[in-house]
This record gives structure tokens, C-alpha cells and sequence, in this order.
């Protein structure tokens, strides 16, 4: 008689038991980092179209301006980045996508459950990289509804124009 092997039903239960423990343990978790790295991707997106549209205003001496967008067609003239955004060459400096000027890029909002907040509806900057005079600083902040740990990002864009973004703690 040859002897058999494999597994008992009780030896079964007890393994799909413990993946099941451990996909309840593992899976909000990963859940939390996808949504996390989407905040962190699009902040990171934002910045480089900021410092984008700098360099192209003193490459192609001329105005350029980065506004919110929710057709990518137009500047929509609202505060809320997430849904996308324009760069585009701005002849009359007035953060607006009139008849002469030109897009130079078109940003999707990669999620629309993520919050990209300002106060401002567009970012002008001169021919000489700086923004208008009197331009006060612009904060960009970008979080998503569950936002843990530090992964809150923070861009500011200053006087000069240059850009920086920083790590913060979530609400």
C-alpha cells in the first residue's frame, strides 16, 4: 500500500486563515502609499511645470503664465489645480490665455480626489524669469482626504520666481 500525502482540511482552513490576516493587515496600508505617492507625483508634476514655465519666459523673452484648467483649453480662473493645468506664452502678462498667446503645455489632473489649493488662479512670469513687480509669494498646497504622516507638499514660488516645495504634516 503506497502512503499518500498532501494537506488536511484543518491545515487548509489554518493557511487561508493567516493570508487572510495578513491581506486585512497588508492592504489599507498599501492603499494609504498609492494615495499618498499620487499627492507626492502630481506636487512633484507642478513644480516642474512652475520651473517650466520660468526657463521658456527667459529662453523665448517673452511673458509666460501658468493658470488652473478644467477643459485644458482655457484658464478657468479658479484656485483649484487639481483638475489640471496650462503653461502658455502671455503677450500682455495678464495670467490670462488670450487670442495671441500660445500653450506650450497641457497638464491633466491625475486625480481628482486630491486637493491642489491657492489663492491665485495664475503664476506670471516676466521675460527675465521674475514675477511682476509687487508679486507676492504664491503657495501651492497638495494633500489628498487621506493624507497620513507627512506627505502633505507645500510649493511656494517667490518674488524671483524661483520655486521650492517642502514636506508637511497632514491635517
Amino acid at each position: 500500500m503506497s502512503k499518500q500525502s498532501g494537506f488536511t482540511l484543518i491545515e487548509l482552513m489554518v493557511t487561508l486563515a493567516l493570508i487572510a490576516i495578513v491581506l486585512m493587515i497588508g492592504v489599507p496600508s498599501f492603499r494609504s502609499m498609492v494615495t499618498n505617492n499620487r499627492v507626492v507625483a502630481q506636487a512633484n508634476e507642478l513644480a516642474t511645470s512652475i520651473q517650466y514655465a520660468r526657463s521658456e519666459a527667459i529662453k523665448r523673452t517673452t511673458s509666460v503664465s501658468i493658470c488652473s484648467s478644467t477643459n485644458q483649453a482655457s484658464c478657468d480662473g479658479g484656485n483649484a489645480w487639481a483638475t489640471g493645468w496650462l503653461v502658455f506664452t502671455d503677450a500682455n502678462s495678464n495670467g490670462a490665455l488670450d487670442g495671441g498667446d500660445t500653450i506650450l503645455r497641457v497638464f491633466d489632473g491625475s486625480s481628482t480626489t486630491n486637493t491642489l489649493t491657492t489663492t491665485v488662479s495664475s503664476i506670471v512670469f516676466q521675460s527675465t524669469g521674475l514675477r511682476p513687480t509687487g508679486a507676492a509669494n504664491v503657495t501651492l498646497t497638495a494633500t489628498s482626504p487621506s493624507c497620513t504622516g507627512n506627505n502633505k507638499r507645500i510649493i511656494t514660488v517667490g518674488a524671483t520666481g524661483r520655486s521650492s516645495m517642502q514636506q508637511a504634516a497632514c491635517p
